[in-house]
């Protein structure tokens, strides 16, 4: 697996993901994703493939990211290429959004607590 800094000006959200016509900016959960990138730095890439019929990155996995990244004015963004598209693509971004897994309430008090 390969990490490269890409150019946000060359990204594109693919087809392929899941969430590309999700609004963002409106949701509790983008604006902690854009606070905590406004304080440190992206500790998991995204996920791009690259489109040799337009030179073009497409995004597959990682839409919040790219998009809080874009809007805090930042650059390039930390990414795996991959070669996945089609069928594949879409299924490898509908696993990365369905095995999210919430904070039990208790584990969110115990990080709270650790971070007071």
């Amino acid at each position: 697996m390969k990490i490269k800094n890409i150019p946000l000006k060359l990204i594109d959200i693919a087809d392929e993901n899941v969430r590309k016509d999700h609004p963002f900016g409106r949701d509790a959960r983008d604006q902690l994703i854009k606070e905590h990138l406004s304080k440190f730095e992206l500790l998991q890439p995204v996920v791009v493939r690259f489109d040799n019929a337009s030179k073009r990155y497409k995004l597959l996995i990682g839409r919040r990211r790219f998009l809080s990244l874009s809007a805090k004015g930042s650059r390039e963004i930390p990414a795996v290429v991959t070669e996945l598209e089609g069928a594949e693509a879409e299924a490898a971004s509908l696993f990365e959004n369905l095995i999210r897994k919430d904070l039990l309430p208790i584990e969110k008090a115990k990080m709270v607590k650790k971070l007071v």
